[in-house]
């Protein structure tokens, strides 16, 4: 069996200091660690005659930064991934919202062998 831990950092490699960072994750395979900085995902799915409610959804997991200083790293969020047999993929979705813009990616985790391998896909 194996057992992993995701880490999320968050980077400012810009110009100048980020202001009213917001950084959001949906995580799918763990619990909300606070519920009141919590959004559910709003919608009804039916996938293959079934029907899905918010709770297999997921929810997006808010973490607030006042401010992002210029060249600064922070850990921000960390999950654990279901144990396995080696075998798996693993999906977050991450948004990241401040002053002045955002943007979203998707991040992508294949697990072979018990090593895993990331992609990250931006969305525009």
């Amino acid at each position: 069996m194996y057992s992993h831990q995701i880490r999320f950092f968050i980077l400012n490699l810009g110009r100048s200091a980020l202001k009213d960072v917001v950084f959001s994750i949906k995580d799918v395979y763990n619990e909300p660690k606070e519920k009141r900085k919590t959004k559910k995902t709003k919608g009804e799915l039916d996938f293959m005659g079934r029907p899905i409610d918010n709770e297999q959804i997921g929810s997006y997991d808010n973490i607030e930064i006042n401010t992002l200083y210029l060249k600064s790293k922070k850990m921000i969020y960390s999950s654990n991934l279901p144990s396995s047999f080696g075998f798996g993929n693993y999906c977050y979705d991450v948004i990241v919202e401040w002053k002045d813009g955002s943007y979203q990616m998707q991040v992508d985790i294949e697990e072979i062998d018990g090593k895993l391998n990331s992609n990250t896909n931006f969305i525009m």
